[in-house]
Parts: structure tokens; C-alpha cells; sequence
């Protein structure tokens, strides 16, 4: 037996509770086509001493399935919102021994060949897992497999636990993975998965610590000059899922404050890159994208908003006035930690996760792209023209409030700082497609000074500190204790404002890198 094939898969991560509820739901007999079917899988996987073919984005195993031993080799990207596409060649062999000649793909066989020259092939660790399987079928006749796997990684004297929950398609329509995703899952938590069983195995073999608990950040240079303005769009909008998935699963599992930013940055440069790119893209189902975005954003904008107060308005205040706002850290938290459960709630409640279905399946099914001719020509087009026109629009914008800088009202700095940040966000996505010597100095400039209207925006949301102890049994003290901070704050917002008109007008002299 030897099969070659594009594997197409939706992963997800779970609790033991969410999945023995899972296993409960109803959904599963209703979409089942046939019976649950249970057994146990040990697989072991190779690598040379360096490990040579998972720094080539390949996986080599070896599984036992009964009495049958199954070489496999797995080929492609990583694992994205969950979705992991790869090339996939399995082959029957005779025991636990790698057969390379086994590989049916010339291309697969010839890189696993030449890993070998450096270092002989060993195990690197092995998964043990309890996987029940069930065919499922949608109501317009696509197919895929659910697999429930509970197990776990070994290496060497090092464990760590599997739980998950995989959806392999098995037609050729990809939006139907996504489909019944959102009818399995629907009202409950969903994790998309932001490894595979492999890349975890080697992160525990490396003595690297659960990288789950780390917020996932925006890639820097994601196009190069050679880009289409079709692909350039397609790595940008890809990397905006990553981020929203990744830090979506860590807002349900932390406590800390990186998880929202981040995602908030995530719906925010989503917004930002259709906005960059709108002439390109489908102008409805792009909208609907857009418009969700922001809806999520003012979500996460609650907690975002209780973090920032505690930690970089309240903190530095509290620690110059020293232990009198004791007290009002202290409500503070308890406000932060109300504020959480608030937002996880309703990231169940309000199906944050069928949105994160609907952007994966928007991604993977390029509903993004234009049905015109002529619009779907300019996408093959280079990238750097269109984004110099893009760049510009988006400096105008900033440039329609910065030339009157010295009159605008407290609401109008507000706007001229989302133009800022959306122009930021261009600048970031464009950038690698220019000479990195014109954009260096222009970025530094644009970076201090988004950050000083950053720190403005969040001395205005302190103004609101002193409302959110009016039913607290300490109203009066606490509102004191507010009050004081917001005048602590008062010096630094006027020296911060008048550098941030200094550093417009030399941003708005500065050479433009895109001209």
C-alpha cells in the first residue's frame, strides 16, 4: 500500500471537560454517516542529530495501526487558525524500520535521502493516543472524518498531553470543513490549534517550554518586492488569522494582558490591510469581514482598556504616591478580573469562534478575490505601484487632520490617531516592498510618534477611572484616589501633546519613501 495525497485538515484544542461534552452532542449522530470506531495508535518519529527534516517543514514517522506498521512523510506549512494543508505519502512497511525507498513521491523520497547526509536517522520521540473516528457528511453531500484524540507526547523522560479534536476533509470543496467546524462546535469554546502533533513533539524535545501560553505577534516582512498585489494580500491576511486565532485561545486560557492586545492588534490590522487593499477585493463579503472586526474590536476594547489602567496608568502613579493607592489597585483588580470573565462570555456566548471559522474559510477559499476580469488582471500585477498609491491615500487621511494640528478638539486628536495607526499598519505591510534605506529613518519617525498619541489615548480613557467605583462600598475614597492619579498623569499629557506636534511636523517634511 502506498498513497500520495494533499492533506487538508481543521484542528482544534480542548479541555478534558470540553471534550467529553463534545463527545455527548447530539450533532455528531446527526451528521455521522457510520459508527464510532475507537483503537489505539503509537507513533514513533525520526530525525537526523540536527534535526535536519523538521527545520525543512517535514515529519517522518512510523505508526502502528493493529498488527500493520505505516511509514508516513508529511510535507508543507505549519499549521494556521488551526489549518494545516500538507503533502502527505504513506506507505506500508514491514515492521518498525524506515524504508525511504517506500516513499512513492520521488520529490518527498529524494529530501528525505538527502537528510541522511546529516546524520543517521533515530527516534525522536513518539505519540501514544486513544483516537475514535467518525465519517461525517454535510447536507450537501461533502465528506470528512472526525478524529477525537486523547494521548499523549514522550520524550525521552519529558510528557505532555494531547487533547484535541481533528476534521480531515475528504471531498474537494474546503468550505465544508468549515461548515460542519461550525455546526460541531457552535456554542462552545473553540481553540484552533496552533501546532500539529509533530511541531509539538519536537518543542518538547528541545526542552522548550508550552509555547501556548506566548501571544503571537505580527510578522514584520511578510512581502517582498516580487510579489503580486494578489499575493502580497493573500500572506498579509493570512498572517492577520494567525495572530486572531492564536490570541483569541490565549484571552479564554490567560490572565495576563498580551492575549487582548494582541488581538485587538490583529482585528485591527485585519481592518486596516482591506482597508489598504479595498480596490482588489470582493467589495461585499470584505465588508461584512470589516464590519465584524470592529465589532470584536470594541469587545476586547472592555478588557483592554481594565489592563491599561492597572498596569500603565495606575501602576506608575501608585508607585510614585506611594502605598495610598493601595486601595485603589486593589479595586482596580477586582474591576480587571469582572471585566475578563465579562469578555470570555461573550466570546462564547456571541460566537467569537464561528467568526474565526468564517475569516479561515475567507482565507482558504479566496472569497476575498474579485469575479471581474479586469480586477483579477491587476492582481497579477507588481505589488510596489500599487501600494505607493495605497501608502498615499492612507497619509492623507493623516495629513487631512495633522495640517490643522495646533486647533484640533480632544475628539479630532482622537481621529487624527486611528488615521495614524491605520497609515502605521500600511507602512508595516508596504515597507519590505521598498528600498529598506529610504524607509528606515521615515519608520522610526512615524513609530514615536504613534506612540505618542498611543499614550495619549490612554490617559483620555483614565478620565473615566473615577466612574467605575460609583456603587463600590469606598466610592468617595477610591474617587479620590482616581482623581489624583488622572493629576499625576496631567504634566506628562501636555509634554507628551506638545512632542507630538514637534515630531508631526518633521514626519510631514520627511521625505516619502513610496514618492
Amino acid at each position: 500500500m502506498k498513497k500520495t495525497a494533499e492533506e487538508f485538515e481543521l484542528k482544534v484544542d480542548l479541555t478534558e471537560i470540553e471534550m467529553a461534552a463534545l463527545r455527548r452532542r447530539a450533532v455528531l449522530r446527526s451528521l455521522g454517516t457510520g459508527p464510532a470506531a475507537t483503537r489505539w495508535l503509537r507513533s514513533i518519529y525520526f530525525d537526523t542529530p540536527d534535526h535536519h527534516l523538521s527545520q525543512q517543514g517535514a515529519a517522518l514517522r512510523l505508526r502502528k495501526v493493529d498488527d500493520r506498521w505505516i511509514q508516513t512523510v508529511k510535507i508543507g506549512g505549519g499549521v494556521v487558525a488551526g489549518v494545516s494543508r500538507l503533502l502527505e505519502c504513506e506507505a506500508e512497511v514491514s515492521g518498525p524500520e524506515l524504508d525511504p525507498s517506500a516513499i512513492a513521491n520521488v520529490r518527498v523520497r529524494k529530501a528525505v535521502i538527502a537528510a541522511l547526509d546529516s546524520g543517521e536517522l533515530a527516534p525522536v520521540f513518539e505519540t501514544r493516543i486513544r483516537r475514535t473516528t467518525r465519517p461525517l457528511q454535510t447536507s450537501c453531500g461533502e465528506t470528512a472524518e472526525l478524529a477525537l484524540d486523547v494521548g499523549e507526547i514522550i520524550a525521552g523522560e519529558a510528557r505532555r498531553p494531547i487533547i484535541e479534536a481533528e476534521l480531515e476533509l475528504l471531498s474537494d470543496d474546503p468550505s465544508a470543513i468549515f461548515s460542519l467546524a461550525e455546526q460541531i462546535f457552535d456554542g462552545a469554546p473553540m481553540r484552533f490549534a496552533r501546532y500539529n502533533k509533530a511541531a509539538r513533539g519536537f518543542q518538547l524535545a528541545r526542552g522548550e517550554e508550552e509555547p501556548d501560553r506566548i501571544a503571537e505577534r505580527a510578522e514584520t516582512r511578510l512581502i517582498t518586492p516580487d510579489h503580486s498585489v494578489e499575493t502580497a494580500f493573500e500572506a498579509i491576511f493570512r498572517d492577520c488569522l494567525r495572530m486572531i486565532a492564536a490570541n483569541a485561545s490565549l484571552v479564554m486560557d490567560d490572565d495576563g494582558p498580551e492575549g487582548p492586545h494582541q488581538l485587538r492588534v490583529g482585528l485591527r490590522r485585519l481592518r486596516s490591510a482591506i482597508k489598504s487593499f479595498r480596490p482588489a477585493l470582493r467589495r461585499t463579503p470584505m465588508k461584512d469581514v470589516e464590519r465584524a472586526a470592529r465589532d470584536w474590536a470594541r469587545v476586547l476594547g472592555e478588557l483592554r482598556d481594565a489592563d491599561v489602567l492597572a498596569e500603565e496608568i495606575v501602576a506608575p502613579a501608585a508607585e510614585a504616591m506611594g502605598k495610598s493607592c493601595g486601595l485603589l489597585l486593589e479595586a482596580l483588580e477586582a474591576h480587571r478580573t469582572q471585566t475578563r470573565a465579562a469578555v470570555r462570555r461573550r466570546l462564547v456566548t456571541e460566537r467569537f469562534g464561528a467568526f474565526s471559522l468564517d475569516l479561515a474559510a475567507a482565507v482558504e477559499t479566496r472569497r476575498w478575490a474579485p469575479k471581474k476580469k479586469q480586477i483579477r488582471k491587476a492582481l497579477k500585477q507588481a505589488v510596489q505601484p500599487f501600494a505607493a498609491v495605497a501608502l498615499q491615500n492612507a497619509w492623507d487621511d493623516v495629513a487631512s487632520w495633522g495640517n490643522r494640528i495646533d486647533e484640533l478638539t480632544t475628539p479630532e486628536r482622537h481621529e487624527m490617531r486611528k488615521a495614524l495607526k491605520t497609515f502605521r499598519y500600511a507602512v508595516d505591510f508596504f515597507s519590505p516592498a521598498f528600498d529598506p534605506d529610504d524607509v528606515k529613518d521615515f519608520g522610526k519617525m512615524l513609530r514615536k510618534l504613534q506612540n505618542g498619541f498611543g499614550f495619549l489615548n490612554d490617559l483620555a480613557t483614565a478620565e473615566g477611572l473615577p466612574d467605575l467605583f460609583i456603587d463600590h462600598p469606598e466610592q468617595k475614597r477610591l474617587q479620590k484616589l482616581a482623581g489624583k492619579v488622572v493629576d499625576w498623569h496631567e504634566e506628562r499629557a501636555h509634554e507628551t501633546w506638545d512632542k507630538a506636534v514637534s515630531r508631526w511636523r518633521s514626519l510631514s517634511k520627511a521625505p516619502k519613501f513610496w514618492l
